[in-house]
């Protein structure tokens, strides 16, 4: 799987959080993925199923885009180019059952 690091840390917390929730759904080797839902105005992770990084990473390749990024000690997809700029150089942390990025 081609990764690259992102300048992004990741507190104990949310390391955790998001292992508890991409194991928590029935997925074949999940991988997680960071989005910001723009109507809440909230940070979410959610998971892939491998079949479908397989299709987003034929996707992003074709585009030369890149799909996954290194976060601390796990692989997160983030498809949304904007978003990396928002929070290259941050934290994500999870608070009170809330992703943030600080």
């Amino acid at each position: 799987m081609s990764k690259s690091s992102l300048n992004l840390a990741i507190t104990e917390s949310a390391y955790h959080a998001v292992l508890n929730k991409i194991f928590s759904q029935s997925l074949t080797d999940p991988l997680p993925a960071l989005n910001y839902n723009k109507q809440i105005k909230k940070y979410e992770v959610g998971a892939y199923d491998s079949t479908d990084v397989k299709k987003l990473k034929k996707e992003y390749a074709q585009k030369n885009q890149q799909l996954i990024y290194q976060v601390g000690r796990i692989n997160i997809c983030i498809e949304n180019a904007h978003l990396i700029k928002q929070i290259n150089g941050k934290t994500l942390d999870y608070i009170s059952g809330e992703f943030l990025i600080n």
